[in-house]
């Protein structure tokens, strides 16, 4: 596989405290990101809660339906310019207006599209309810195109605590009005004005919290369209092999091992979903920066890879161990058949943190080729492994396949990096071999002790304990292990140190804030 020749000459290296204070900010902006993610899962979860009692399945379905459709439009149209605007070295007022003008061009189009496809769409499933849920819906596709493009300097300057203020205040309204109208109605008109109000408060937040306004302009298309032409390429590719993986999953097999396939791979990769995936998007706004600032971009890499992989690794192997507790207890016996699924994927995330700050880093420094050659490349693997695989062994068939190719994706993409920055393996090895051996000592202990990878156990309450004696048991190993390698080895600078100084940068200042709150005014004379 093609990759981009590395550079004549490297950037000079940044200081140490520059690298520190990059860090920090990268860890700052990660805590809010994987912050945002957690409300949104428990807004989502409880207001599912709340209107599965109020509404019908078939209101949940309709609209889902009508989502997936409106959102396959939608992508198909998204250049990404917000992420152009971020990596720019110097974007003026020009990229701004440009990068708005060619979202609300995008916008009115994809809304016209969508509108104009609602009446057919409805007929083709024949259900008249479906056409006035895509006109809907086409308005929000619309107000999300017409938000102020000045909030991507939000991620600029890493004021992440912003960008999870402009995201949160629309989705608390979004579940309230859900709620409220469907305890007044009980329609499914109440999913669909939940999520008009989302977008249009989030539209009309980006123009409170910011003062840039967008004017009309194509003047800087051309700095632009390149990085979004491949960004788009890049996100197509991923979506047809997304989608091309479900198709032909479900038409060797059925929709409900289909179902079971799915909900597998969900639990299986929460490591990646819930903590590389957010902490991608800050490494984006972290490399950009690197890039802006023309240093080095080697030590901040191998800094934040090392720091994810003491938190990641275990977590992937951890959920492996524990996949069949975490079925029963989550699913109940009729999604058994998802556990060797869990195992199989769970542990193929070890080189999820690589892939995913990898795929980051070529983002942030406009080099796409690589990254889309490489979906379009891995993706054929997938399908021709797939197909025998699922023949033969059927959904552990279907795992085996996509672990083999996650492994695979995720290599290629971590030898590019490696290779275009000039970075050495023995680097990140040195930083993250104290990780891999305290990981390897707890999945041993696991396995020994007769906890991890184990049949599931009968019953709710057999399942949950298994489930809390395996966490505690397990993270205790690799923390002490962990623990006692570093110690050993005279407390080095890496990932360990970074923890404890983080760790210790958040509790004086919750310190500090809960001290500032409680002591008291200093007395005064009384008052007359």
């Amino acid at each position: 596989m093609p990759a981009a020749p590395a550079p004549p000459l490297q950037p000079p290296d940044p200081s140490p405290g520059e690298t520190r204070t990059l860090l920090s900010r990268t860890a700052g902006g990660a805590g809010w990101t994987i912050g945002w993610r957690a409300v949104t899962r428990a807004l989502g979860f409880v207001s599912t809660l709340v209107l599965a009692r109020i509404l019908v399945p078939a209101d949940f379905g309709l609209v889902a339906l009508a989502i997936s459709f409106s959102r396959a439009i939608d992508v198909l149209a998204d250049l990404g310019v917000e992420d152009a605007l971020v990596r720019a070295t110097n974007a003026e007022r020009a990229a701004y207006d440009t990068a708005f003008t060619i979202n609300a061009i995008r916008g009115c189009v994809t809304a016209t599209v969508i509108a104009l496809s609602a009446v057919p769409f409805a007929a083709f499933f024949e259900d008249p309810r479906l056409a006035y849920v895509v006109l809907a819906l086409a308005l929000a596709v619309l107000l999300d195109a017409l938000e102020n493009v000045g909030v991507a300097d939000f991620r600029r300057d890493f004021a992440f605590r912003r960008e999870f203020q402009l995201a949160i205040f629309p989705r608390l309204a979004q579940v309230a009005v859900a709620v409220t109208i469907a305890l007044i109605w009980a329609s499914h008109w109440a999913l669909v004005a939940g999520i008009l109000t989302a977008a249009l408060l989030r539209t009309t937040a980006t123009y409170l919290m910011h003062p840039f306004r967008p004017r009309l302009s194509l003047a800087a298309w051309h700095d632009l369209i390149g990085f979004s032409v491949w960004t788009w390429l890049v996100s197509m590719a991923r979506m047809v092999r997304e989608r091309g993986v479900v198709m032909l999953i479900g038409g060797m097999l059925n929709p409900a091992q289909l179902g079971i396939f799915t909900l597998g791979s969900e639990i299986a990769t929460l490591p990646e979903s819930e903590l590389i995936g957010p902490l991608g998007r800050v490494c984006f706004a972290s490399f950009a920066a690197v890039r802006r600032a023309g240093t080095s971009v080697s030590d901040t890499y191998l800094r934040i890879t090392a720091a994810t992989f003491v938190v990641a690794l275990p977590a992937a192997i951890g959920i492996s161990a524990v996949a069949a507790p975490l079925v029963m207890l989550a699913f109940g016996a009729k999604w058994l058949e998802a556990i060797p699924i869990v195992e199989i994927l769970a542990a193929a995330g070890i080189l999820a943190v690589t892939g995913r700050i990898s795929a980051a880093l070529f983002n942030a420094f406009a080099i796409l080729r690589p990254l889309f050659w490489n979906v379009i490349v891995i993706s054929a693997l997938q399908f021709g492994l797939l197909v025998p695989l699922v023949w033969t062994w059927g959904l552990p068939g279907a795992a085996i396949a996509t672990a083999a190719v996650m492994l695979l994706e995720q290599a290629v993409l971590t030898i590019l990096a490696f290779h275009r920055f000039a970075m050495r393996p023995a680097d990140l090895l040195r930083g993250i071999w104290r990780c891999l051996a305290a990981t390897g000592v707890m999945a041993g202990f696991l396995a020994l002790a007769g906890l991890g990878w184990t049949a599931a156990p009968p019953g709710f309450g057999a399942s949950l304990r298994h489930l809390a004696v395996t966490g505690v048991l397990g993270a205790g190993a690799y923390t002490a292990v962990l623990g006692c390698l570093w110690l050993a080895c005279g407390r080095p600078a890496g990932p360990e140190a970074d923890g404890l100084a983080l760790a210790g940068r958040v509790a004086s200042g919750l310190w500090h804030r809960l001290a500032g709150r409680t002591i008291l005014p200093r007395a005064g004379p009384p008052e007359r």
